[in-house]
Order: structure tokens, then sequence, then C-alpha cells
């Protein structure tokens, strides 16, 4: 993976330098050496606003320095049964024009709503529309960074207080099909959301159908 992204960024709050750490430890745990950057994160009032905008901005240093294409994680991000053999026939399958691919991801979809396509044993391709959350890991492709910089500039300028539905992770399923790596190997860890995503991988029955 650190020979395909050309950069991989970490976004942190600093104020909470002791999550960036944490997240190290999960690379080390992990026997991953990749060459991570951390990146201040953009403060705002509104937390989501201030993350949406983390993002935004990373995606147009990107474009600036006309990268091929990056990766991104937030600092609570959480690796289970994390397998490197997996997210390698991942990014082998994905195709030339593939925009956005998650690592990390949460099904809101309901059962009977959620679209994919099976892509290879360990990736699928999920239809623009369907509810799939987070943006705790995942990467851009060169092709989307000016859309992205463009409309999603021009549609948070009507962003409301505390309206989740603003946030960038719900606007890039509702703008682009998401390749995603399977089976879910990468959560947030906050809350409940950890079990939450992977309640909501496993109603979807997505294993079974891959491993026949």
């Amino acid at each position: 993976m650190h020979n395909y992204f050309q950069e991989i960024y970490c976004i942190n709050i600093e104020e909470e330098l002791g999550k960036w750490k944490q997240f190290k430890n999960e690379f080390i745990k992990n026997n991953l050496d990749w060459k991570i950057k951390r990146f201040g994160a953009i403060k705002n009032k509104v937390r989501g606003k201030g993350a949406s905008l983390s993002h935004l901005e990373l995606i147009k240093i990107a474009h600036t320095n006309k990268f091929e294409h990056i990766f991104i994680f937030e600092d609570d991000t959480k690796f289970i049964d994390w397998n490197l053999n997996y997210l390698e026939d991942a990014i082998n399958h994905l195709p030339s024009d593939w925009q956005i691919f998650n690592i990390g991801y949460n099904i809101c979809a309901n059962e009977n709503q959620l679209k994919y396509q099976q892509i290879s044993k360990n990736l699928i391709k999920v239809e623009k529309g369907c509810d799939l959350r987070s943006n705790n890991a995942y990467a851009i492709n060169n092709n989307a960074f000016e859309y992205i910089i463009r409309e999603y500039s021009r549609f948070f300028e009507q962003w409301k207080e505390h309206k989740f539905k603003w946030h960038l992770d719900l606007w890039f399923a509702q703008n682009f099909d998401r390749y995603c790596l399977v089976p879910l190997m990468c959560v947030q860890n906050q809350g409940d959301k950890p079990q939450r995503f992977i309640d909501n991988f496993s109603v979807h029955r997505i294993m079974p159908i891959l491993s026949q």
C-alpha cells in the first residue's frame, strides 16, 4: 500500500496528540511500515464541520501537487483482523477510473437498499446513492480531486449548524460509486461505533457471497 499511494495522511487535532500516538501504535501492532504524515486538523466549533474542512484541505493539497492519489486516515481508526493480502488483492483489482476506495466504512443502508457489485474476492463496488458512511480510512484518485474541490466547496457554503447531512462522507455517498475492501478490517474507534460498523457489515451478508 505504501508503494501504491503517493501520500498517506492522518488527520489529528493539536490538542489530541495522544490520539496520534495511539494511531501510530496501531500501525506498529499490525506490522505496518507505511510512511504516514500527521495533518493538523482544521478547528471549528462544530467538530464535523472542521473534519470536513480538513479532508477538503488535504484534497486541495493533493490537487495542487498533482498527486496521483492519496490516502486519508482519521486518528480514531482501529484495525480489526488486518490482512495485507486482502488489501493487495483489492488494490490489484481497482479499475483505472476508480475515484474513492474505502478500507473503513459503515453500511447504514437497509439490507435491501445496498446495491453493490463483486469485483474480486476482496473488493466490491457500492453504487452511488447507497448510504455508506465514514471517512475514517479511504483513498482518493486524482480524477476526483477537481470535482470534489469545486462541488463540495459550493455545497459546504450552505452548511447548517449541527446538520449531519452536510458531512463529507454523506456527500461522497450521493456523488460517487465507492470501491470497498472486504472483509471489513477498519473501524472508527469511538463510542459504540466499532461494533456498529461490524454489525452493519454483517447484516448485509457480503462475506458469504464472496466466499462462494
